[in-house]
């Protein structure tokens, strides 16, 4: 059970104050009542530990995981958000808060400091986190101390990821997606220390940017199948920290308008391949195979000439559809292919006829 406490504020909420020895479990339903804070290890010396596996909780100001005292919370599944403040993990200097997701969504509304002035540690094996409008901030304010540990899961960034903001922050990534809107910046002011141990998974960003002017407070250290994918060239920039020291185990490159550190990813197979094009003949009087790929467990529809099929994508990503034989045609007709997860591609132009394949010298012609 949630224990309500605190007296109602300006806003027209009271607060939920799970310290001293409490300990709340939300499985399913919703919070209704939007309380304006959500404390967990409220008081100075309390402890407060919340699950939420299932449901929704929101709060409509902030939630605090160790405010004063030592707050843990768990997101296994179910979603929990703010509407107007910040989530904070370790919010006052001597306080000390942990946040382990698995799953499920946790969203602030604008910002998501994990240590703001205090300990705070979040170690992420799933789910998704999203910051709507500013940054997410390992060790926001100066004394403060800020850990995160990333083995999966997706984090969305409307604008900076800051590792270290003006106190010591560590990172230790080695899988997962990390998309920030703007900058990814370790070690931001003077003062501040940031350490990036990068083994796995993505990171995109508009730029990257170590340390504050000498660059002297941060260190990125790649190893493994770890890549960072930056907008725009930012070779000399990335190059520069290698050649300082501050960026080791990675080397640069530009493809495509990107500048790639570490491993570079393999494109995507497509979700219809390429030799289905505008002005292709189709094997009359035969079946005829369509495929390509797209996320594991998809449902693709293709529809061509009357006919409409429906599969779902394998654990690869891999589907395939056989269309009924049809007889010849020279009338012109659109295949269609499209997918629960939003692709859609339009081949036009396409007959049914005989498809011969030959090979040999260059006088075949």
């Amino acid at each position: 059970d949630l224990n309500w406490s605190g007296p109602v504020n300006d806003s027209g909420g009271a607060a939920v104050d799970v310290s001293g020895a409490d300990e709340a479990r939300l499985l399913t339903g919703e919070v209704e009542a939007r309380p304006v804070k959500l404390l967990i290890g409220n008081g100075v010396g309390t402890t407060g530990e919340m699950t939420v596996d299932g449901g929704d909780l929101t709060a409509s100001q902030f939630i605090d995981i160790g405010q004063s005292g030592t707050g843990t919370f768990h997101l296994v599944s179910g979603s929990v958000q703010t509407t107007t403040y910040d989530i904070n993990v370790g919010t006052v200097s001597g306080a000390s808060g942990t946040l382990n997701m698995s799953g499920g969504i946790m969203t602030a509304e604008r910002w998501f400091y994990v240590g703001e002035a205090g300990t705070g540690v979040m170690n992420m094996h799933g789910g998704m986190n999203i910051v709507e409008t500013y940054d997410f901030s390992l060790a926001d304010l100066a004394g403060a101390s800020g850990t995160l540990t990333m083995t999966n899961g997706h984090m969305e960034v409307a604008r900076d990821f800051i590792v270290g903001e003006a106190g010591d922050g560590v990172m230790t990534m080695s899988g997962g997606t990390i998309n920030a809107g703007a900058v990814f910046r370790v070690a931001e002011v003077a003062g501040s220390t940031g350490q990036l141990n990068f083994s796995g998974g993505t990171i995109n960003a508009a730029d990257f940017i170590i340390g504050s002017g000498t660059k002297t407070s941060g260190m990125v250290t790649f190893s493994g199948n770890a890549s960072l994918i930056l907008l725009g060239d930012k070779a000399g920039p990335m190059q520069s920290y290698i050649d300082d020291g501050y960026l080791t185990g990675a080397g640069v490159t530009v493809t495509n308008g990107l500048t790639i550190v570490g491993e570079v990813p393999p494109l995507p197979p497509p979700f219809l391949p390429a030799v289905f094009s505008d002005g292709m003949v189709l094997q009359r009087n035969e079946q005829v195979p369509v495929w390509g790929w797209t996320d594991a467990g998809s449902t693709v529809t293709v529809e061509f000439a009357g006919q409409t099929k429906v599969t779902v994508a394998d654990t690869n990503g891999a589907w395939q559809v056989l269309l009924d034989p049809m007889a010849a045609s020279f009338v012109s007709r659109t295949l269609q292919v499209s997918s629960s997860a939003g692709e859609q591609v339009s081949v036009s132009d396409v007959l049914v006829g005989e498809v011969w394949l030959c090979s040999g010298q260059s006088n075949m012609q």
